[in-house]
This record gives C-alpha cells, sequence and structure tokens, in this order.
C-alpha cells in the first residue's frame, strides 16, 4: 500500500508504522475497509471463541475491519428499523463486505412465547430484498474509458 508523503509510516524509522488520522489530508484520513455482520443472535455471538466471525477477524486482522452488527432475538422486519443506522447512505464509505443472516427469529411460531418475533415468509422475502436493495444503492462502479 502506498503511503502519502506526510504519513509517518512512510518513513522507516518510525516502528511500528502508523499514520494518524488526518495524515493523508481531509478530516477523515486513512480509512481501512469494513466488512459489516448483520444479523440475529447468531451473528451477534459469532465473535466468541472459535467462532465465524472471530475467524474472519483473524483471516482479515490486517485488511479490514470486522464489525459485528448482531441482535439477539431480531426478525427482518425490526431490523429495517436499524438499517438506515447501520448503513447510512451517505457520511461513510460504503462497506467491503456485508453478511446478512437473519431469519431463525422470523420462523418462530405463531402460539408459541416468541410468537411476536414471527414473520410471514412472504414478508420474510420482502424484508429481505428491501435490506439488500438498500445495500445495493451503497456500491458504486465507475467504468472509465
Amino acid at each position: 500500500m502506498m503511503m502519502p508523503d506526510s504519513c509517518p509510516a512512510a518513513s522507516a524509522t518510525v516502528h511500528p508504522p502508523v499514520c494518524p488520522a488526518g495524515a493523508a489530508g481531509g478530516s477523515q484520513g486513512l480509512v481501512r475497509p469494513r466488512v459489516v455482520l448483520f444479523g440475529d443472535s447468531i451473528t451477534e455471538q459469532s465473535f466468541r471463541p472459535g467462532g465465524w466471525g472471530a475467524a474472519l477477524v483473524d483471516t482479515y486482522s490486517r485488511k479490514a475491519d470486522v464489525v459485528v452488527r448482531g441482535y439477539s432475538g431480531y426478525n427482518t422486519r425490526w431490523a429495517l428499523f436499524l438499517i438506515d443506522h447501520i448503513f447510512p447512505l451517505v457520511g461513510i464509505a460504503p462497506p467491503l463486505a456485508t453478511t446478512i443472516f437473519f431469519g431463525a427469529n422470523d420462523a418462530a411460531l405463531l402460539g408459541r412465547t416468541s410468537e411476536r418475533q414471527h414473520v410471514p415468509v412472504s414478508e420474510y422475502k420482502e424484508n429481505l430484498k428491501k435490506i439488500v436493495n438498500h445495500l445495493k444503492v451503497l456500491v458504486f462502479i465507475i467504468l472509465n474509458d
């Protein structure tokens, strides 16, 4: 990775190489790519020892920040209330990648104590489409000849 001239990491005498925010000019400085894990308790607990989120952190430790946004008990209906907060359309760089892991709570059976989490299959499909479509707005491709 090429470092800007004003960044201390460009100098061989700085150990460990670091580049504070703002060294590259601008207010945000260098921003690491983010991988966002968005889902229910399965996602929330993925950072436990041996979990799949912890494995991603280990794999991408020097390449990207892996961010957990898992909410125990949440279904796709409730996730839609969070989507603009977790993935704002303006203001920050979009994530490099995102996992969406909902469905266990949506499938809660009617007539049980978890009934309030139930989401009918047709609504579940629509909610997932809304989540994916929101994320697609964040991604753009620049074509240049």
